[in-house]
């Protein structure tokens, strides 16, 4: 039913797109990393420590940063996800690619006897 010369762009496209959705799930997880970084509620939690705030507008632009934090983690778990996503891609046109690739059998020696 399935030829081997059929199945065999299948396999590296697999491969292919495995890899690529991994690059790009460690170029996304990185970019959202350094913006978690920068992000002023990212850096209040860290500090631990109570936060004061002397008007309306930094209590605002502390909330939009905290909001914008979420958005960060969101994609930052998405992108744990596509790295997930192309492992699994990898791993399959791996197996795959194994399987289709011809095996040779070692030469059957015939037992010689010496009596």
């Amino acid at each position: 039913m399935f030829k081997r010369e059929n199945l065999k762009p299948v396999v590296i496209s697999l491969l292919l797109l495995g890899i690529l959705a991994l690059v790009l799930g460690v170029g996304w997880f990185a970019q959202t990393s350094l913006a978690r970084e920068n992000n002023a509620a990212y850096k209040a939690k860290q500090a631990q420590a109570a936060v004061a705030v002397p008007d309306e507008s930094a209590a605002y632009a502390l909330m939009s940063a905290d909001m914008e934090l979420r958005d960060i983690e969101r994609n930052r778990y998405f992108a744990v996800i596509l790295i997930g996503a192309g492992v699994i891609l990898i791993s399959a046109g791996w197996l795959g690619n194994d399987m289709l690739r011809p095996r040779k059998l070692p030469p059957v020696s015939s037992p010689t006897s010496t009596a």
